[in-house]
């Protein structure tokens, strides 16, 4: 995988899907996408990616860092929603990795880290 500016979710939701199937009896599927929300909607019809991925177990977590305005941060909020993962909010790159280090209480919802303390997604402006 090259890093750069994805045109669209769908083909990295599809070999997610491929490599989390050579996974059938792992206790837990838990995928983080880290993106600005700028590349098109994934597949939600039941040949896609999303559906593909939901019927394996995987959750799918989202961090919006540098999103483009509320069509950014709606596209992540949606995947995360769908699949039952977290959807994050990250003003500071600085700060991606308190995201593996700590585990939100799962009644907390959507949380975004800004600065030193956690805040709710919806507390943050786009």
């Amino acid at each position: 995988m090259v890093p750069g500016d994805m045109p669209e979710f769908e083909s990295s939701l599809l070999m997610a899907r491929t490599e989390f199937a050579k996974l059938p009896d792992a206790a837990s599927k838990h995928m983080i996408i880290i993106s600005d929300g700028d590349p098109a909607d994934p597949n939600y019809g039941i040949n896609g990616g999303i559906a593909g991925l939901m019927k394996q177990g995987v959750k799918i977590s989202t961090v919006a860092i540098g999103a483009h305005g509320a069509a950014g941060h709606a596209r992540l909020q949606t995947i995360a929603l769908k699949t039952g993962g977290k959807y994050y909010v990250v003003s500071d790159a600085k700060t991606l990795p308190r995201i593996y280090q700590k585990k939100p209480a799962a009644s907390l919802g959507p949380w975004s880290m800004n600065g030193p303390r956690l805040q709710p997604a919806n507390q943050v402006s786009a």
